[in-house]
């Protein structure tokens, strides 16, 4: 993991931050649960498409399968600032740790 924060910042120069997320076991089980399928089974992502189908849109939906947040964000075209307000409003992240 470090090797691809590594070339993500200092290679590529962009930034990168992390936002703890709240969470309880239970939680954090769904969370490794859903993983895991969607590690067995690549087709429940589906097919990542920059606008309608990427990190951010996949971040939000699996957030929301584990019972996270309780309205996700619809629209396809969501941006990671917008996610994270969204989170924040949630109270899922509140601080950031720079990478």
């Amino acid at each position: 993991m470090q090797v691809h924060i590594h070339d993500y910042v200092e290679i590529e120069k962009r930034t990168m931050t992390r936002y703890p997320v709240s969470i309880n076991k239970e939680q954090k089980h769904k969370l490794k649960d859903i993983l895991r399928r969607w590690i067995k089974d690549r087709s429940l992502m589906g097919t990542w498409a920059f606008f309608d189908n990427n990190c951010t849109n996949l971040l939000n939906r699996y957030l929301f399968e584990a019972g996270l947040f309780v309205h996700p964000l619809t629209e396809s075209n969501i941006t990671p600032v917008e996610l994270l307000e969204h989170f924040r409003k949630e109270g899922i992240v509140s601080e950031s740790i720079a990478l």
